[in-house]
């Protein structure tokens, strides 16, 4: 791999791997704080009816859903992660770019939530390309950073997948409509790494809403060229 593709890519791809980890160790712990909460309650009514209370069978059953239904929700939180970790395996593989941005995009919900930004992904058939798995999701997570960020508080960010000529793309646009998604170009050398590495383009004129990536249907990774 070129040096100078090595020195960009990787402190930049741990910052995006370890933020995505204590993003889901963030969603992980609340599950588990609800869990905890309602076990609690679980325990006050065992003790209530040891002391000759009556049970009321609805309340427990209630309690009970909702410990297991956070046990299904930290079962999803779980296999994102996993997900998401083996993107690393290799440095090339086949993929699909809808299951990339889904999986970005559940990710990113937390983070979403937080910005008050509504994440939407306009599905399309399965649109297979070879590339760096990682590396696609962290170009995904870039782009959709800079676009919750334009549109700010309230606004709304659609991703929906296309195919080209040996190319795909994946186009991101942000409501209100007026919200300029880059307001710089990809210029850093971070930055640069990826588009190379991933053999990738990032468009965007000054006065639009949308950001366009495309990204060859079979890339020769940069990361996998010694």
């Amino acid at each position: 791999m070129d040096a100078s593709i090595e020195d960009g890519l990787l402190p930049d791809s741990l910052r995006y791997f370890g933020a995505m980890a204590a993003s889901i160790s963030h969603e992980i712990a609340n599950t588990l704080a609800i869990i905890n909460e309602n076990a609690g309650l679980l325990s006050d009514i065992a003790l209530a009816s040891g002391k000759g209370m009556p049970v009321d069978p609805q309340r427990v059953a209630a309690v009970a859903a909702k410990i297991q239904g956070q046990v299904l929700r930290t079962d999803g939180i779980v296999k994102r992660m996993n997900t998401f970790a083996h993107r690393v395996d290799e440095p090339c593989a086949s993929v699909d770019l809808g299951e990339t941005v889904d999986l970005v995009v559940a990710l990113s919900s937390r983070i979403a939530a937080m910005r008050s930004v509504t994440l939407e992904h306009e599905k399309a058939g399965p649109i297979p390309l070879t590339t760096s798995p990682f590396l696609l999701c962290s170009l995904v997570y870039k782009c959709l950073d800079r676009a919750m960020t334009a549109v700010g508080k309230g606004g709304k960010v659609v991703l929906a997948a296309k195919t080209g000529d040996g190319v795909v793309h994946l186009v991101l646009t942000g409501t209100p409509e007026q919200a300029h998604l880059i307001g710089s170009p990809f210029g850093s050398d971070a930055e640069k790494a990826l588009l190379g590495a991933l053999g990738a383009s990032v468009d965007s004129g000054a006065r639009t809403c949308e950001i366009l990536v495309s990204v060859p249907r079979d890339a020769r990774c940069a990361v996998q060229r010694s």
